[in-house]
C-alpha cells in the first residue's frame, strides 16, 4: 500500500529510464523518495529481476544513481535498480545530537521502537514490505529480487534479505558494515532499539548470518583495504562476517560469503562503481537459479 507517488525527476539514460519519486509511506508516516532505474523492453511484456541498492549513512536515494554509472550495466543485464533514500526526512526533537551514525540520513533500516524514531522510522518493513510492494504493483518486476548494499546499507542488506528470504534470494555487499553491535552498542542500537539486545541481533548481519537457517546463500562482498572506516575506525569489521558464517550451525549447507578484499582501494562509489558488473553477474546467476527452482 502506498499514497500517490510524483514523479520528482525523469531521463533516458543508459539503455532505459531513471525516475526518481515521492510518496507518501503509510509505514513510516511521512513523504518517502527513491529513484528506479528501468530498461527498455524487447518486447512489450518483458519483465525484469530487480535490485534494491541500500546506500550508506548520510547519503539519499540520488547520490547512488549520480556516481556509480550503472545504467549500462543494469541494461544489458535486465535489471530494474530501486535505490531508497536512507531513512525518512522527517525533523525530530533531539534528532542528531549523537552525531552523524544515527538519525536523519542513517535509519540503520531498522523498525525503531525509541522515541523519537519510533513512529516516522519503520525502515525495514519499509524497504522489505512497503516498497517491494510498490516495485511490484507499478512497474514490470519479477517476485524474486536481489539486495545489495554499501556501508551502513550493507548492514541492511544482509538483515534484510536473511530475513526475508523468499523476497530476496540473492544479497550482495560493498564496504558493508558487517558488525554494527562491536561498536554501536552506546550509540546507534540504544538510540533506536532500546536496551533489549535480542532486538539489536535481529539488526547486526554477522548475528543474523550466525543464526541464519534457510535456503542456501551465499553472499559476495567486496572491501577496500585503504578503507578509512575498515583500518582506522574499525566500524566495518568484514572478518566478522566470515567468522559468524562458519560458526552457523549448518555452516555451508545454508550460508557462505565470498569475501573480497582489495588492496589499495577505499570506501568512495569509485568503489561501487570498479565491482558493478560482477555484483549484477552475481545477482543474474542466484536469480535465475532460483527462478528455476534450483
Amino acid at each position: 500500500m502506498a499514497g500517490r507517488m510524483e514523479t520528482l525527476f525523469q531521463r533516458n539514460i543508459g539503455g532505459g529510464v531513471q525516475t526518481v519519486f515521492k510518496h507518501y509511506s503509510f509505514v513510516n508516516k511521512c513523504d518517502m523518495k527513491f529513484s528506479i532505474f528501468v530498461p527498455d523492453k524487447i518486447s512489450y511484456d518483458e519483465k525484469f529481476h530487480v535490485i534494491f541498492f541500500l546506500p550508506g549513512a548520510e547519503c539519499n536515494e540520488q547520490h547512488f544513481i549520480n556516481r556509480t554509472e550503472f545504467h549500462d550495466n543494469a541494461a544489458a543485464s535486465r535489471f530494474i535498480v530501486v535505490c531508497p533514500d536512507t531513512s525518512p526526512r522527517v525533523d525530530l526533537p533531539g534528532d542528531k545530537v549523537k552525531g552523524q551514525w544515527v538519525g536523519q540520513g542513517a535509519s540503520w533500516y531498522v523498525d525503531a521502537t525509541e522515541e523519537p524514531y519510533v513512529k516516522h522510522y519503520q525502515m525495514y518493513t519499509y524497504v522489505s514490505k512497503e516498497l517491494y510492494d510498490i516495485v511490484m504493483k507499478h512497474f514490470p518486476a519479477l517476485p524474486k529480487f536481489g539486495i545489495c548494499g554499501h556501508s551502513m546499507g550493507g548492514a541492511g542488506a544482509i538483515c534484510i534479505g536473511l530475513r526475508n528470504p523468499d523476497k530476496f534470494p540473492s544479497i550482495s555487499l560493498f564496504a558493508a558494515n558487517c558488525n554494527p553491535i562491536s561498536w554501536g552498542e552506546k550509540t546507534v542500537f540504544p538510540t533506536l532499539l532500546g536496551t533489549n539486545r535480542e532486538t539489536w541481533n535481529n539488526y547486526d548481519g554477522s548475528e543474523v548470518v550466525k543464526r541464519y537457517d534457510g535456503p542456501r546463500r551465499e553472499i559476495l562482498a567486496d572491501q577496500g583495504t585503504d578503507d578509512y572506516f575498515y583500518h582506522t575506525t574499525k566500524t566495518l569489521n568484514p572478518e566478522k562476517l566470515v567468522e559468524a558464517a562458519a560458526a552457523n550451525p549448518k555452516g555451508t549447507k545454508v550460508i557462505s560469503v565470498n569475501m573480497r578484499m582489495h588492496e589499495g582501494l577505499d570506501h568512495g562509489f569509485n568503489f561501487v562503481k570498479r565491482f558493478w558488473k560482477d555484483h549484477f553477474a552475481h545477482h543474474a546467476r542466484n536469480l535465475f537459479l532460483e527462478s528455476q527452482g534450483l
